[in-house]
């Protein structure tokens, strides 16, 4: 009798679990969707609305983001009530239909960005885009019918997102009109490499000129073996982004709750994958390595890849934090004391090797980061770098 409760209990555990990574799935979905619809300037909405009128639109969309990321913390949150419908299905078939709309939901956007940006020389090859997008849409109802398994659609999802990345770089030249992140991130390391500090006013091309470079160390310095090659920047993003989906499914692999099943609805978000010209994969990689580590409790060097993500976006400083949140309470109050004091946390924490090395490994490397070179004029390329830091 005891061993048949043990049973039940452990079926309706396994049942809860795949509820809950259901529901992790369709948020995310619906965060990837918000961002894919409302990613691109002004896109879908005309370029002459004022902008009051646009932020007051924005309001809603704002919430409803907001509500999709606390259901996606907190999926015990939705009542049982409203769960029914998912149970029918599978969570492999579910995010297989998701990513099946994704990938349709791409490719238009990649034909609208063919069009919207022709003068900038986009010009996509039409029969190559139907026949990718076919070829990627037959994987996807293949493994509808079949149910495979969650390794076999994440194989596809990278194959997928690579084949796109690739058709937007053979189609879609790099413009300072379209985006200057790239270019200006390309610029700032050309003056690097010669001798010249990158934190300096940037000339783009086709566009008002006296750019200001305000990407942090650890952002560009990822993109100067592609810079010094001659290499075309993006493919220093496609392999940060497809590094860090391995990365994330390997954690997640031998996963009871399916948790694997994420990492295709991320990568394939529209978004991801038709804004060819973002650097955003150099971040995903260095908090993919961050949450590997931290996650095999390799704190030394889950704290020198911290310093690193410190030294790379400034939204780490925000999110830092929460990143070790499972060790202490007082992560929050001592992160930010360890910034400021990094070098005393010996004797701010007596007899804390924790602290010493969660904090204050990471902050010394973020801000060891900050002058990572030696210039002509040391003092002005450090002057110039602590000023974008300050501006950013």
């Amino acid at each position: 009798m005891n061993a048949f409760n043990s049973g039940k209990e452990n079926a309706e555990k396994l049942s809860y679990e795949e509820r809950k990574i259901k529901i992790r799935i369709l948020a995310l979905a619906l965060l990837g969707f918000l961002i894919s619809v409302k990613s691109d300037r002004y896109f879908p909405l005309p370029d002459h609305l004022p902008e009051p009128i646009f932020q007051i639109i924005l309001l809603p969309y704002t919430c409803l983001f907001f509500a999709a990321f606390i259901i996606f913390i907190k999926p015990g949150i939705v009542g049982d009530a409203h769960l029914s419908p998912i149970d029918r299905i599978s969570a492999v078939k579910l995010t297989t239909v998701i990513i099946l709309i994704f990938e349709a939901m791409a490719f238009i956007l990649l034909i609208v960005q063919d069009l919207r940006y022709a003068l900038f020389g986009y010009h996509l090859n039409i029969p190559i885009a139907i026949f990718l997008f076919a070829c990627i849409g037959a994987s996807l109802i293949y493994l509808l019918i079949k149910d495979a398994s969650q390794g076999l659609l994440v194989l596809i999802a990278l194959a997928a997102y690579t084949g796109t990345y690739l058709l937007s770089i053979v189609s879609f030249p790099l413009h300072s009109q379209r985006s200057d992140m790239l270019p200006l991130i390309l610029s700032g390391c050309q003056s690097f490499l010669a001798g010249m500090s990158p934190y300096a006013y940037h000339d783009l091309l086709y566009h008002p000129p006296h750019q200001v470079f305000t990407y942090l160390p650890g952002m560009w310095m990822a993109y100067l073996p592609a810079a010094a090659s001659g290499v075309d920047l993006r493919f220093i993003n496609l392999i940060s982004m497809l590094v860090s989906a391995l990365i994330l499914a390997y954690s997640a692999n031998g996963s009871r709750n399916h948790s694997m099943l994420l990492v295709p609805v991320f990568l394939l978000t529209p978004y991801l994958q038709y804004r060819h010209e973002i650097y955003l994969g150099v971040l995903f990689l260095i908090l993919s390595i961050v949450f590997f580590l931290d996650r095999n409790n390799k704190w030394w060097t889950s704290s020198i890849a911290s310093g690193y993500a410190l030294a790379a976006y400034q939204f780490v400083w925000v999110i830092f934090p929460f990143i070790f949140k499972r060790n202490t309470p007082q992560l929050a109050a001592a992160g930010i004391k360890g910034m400021r004091i990094q070098f005393r946390l010996r004797s701010a924490w007596p007899g804390s090797n924790f602290m010493r090395q969660r904090l204050g490994c990471p902050a010394a490397c973020g801000v060891g980061a900050l002058p990572p070179f030696r210039m002509k004029n040391p003092k002005n390329c450090i002057s110039q770098t602590l000023l974008c830091y300050r501006s950013s």
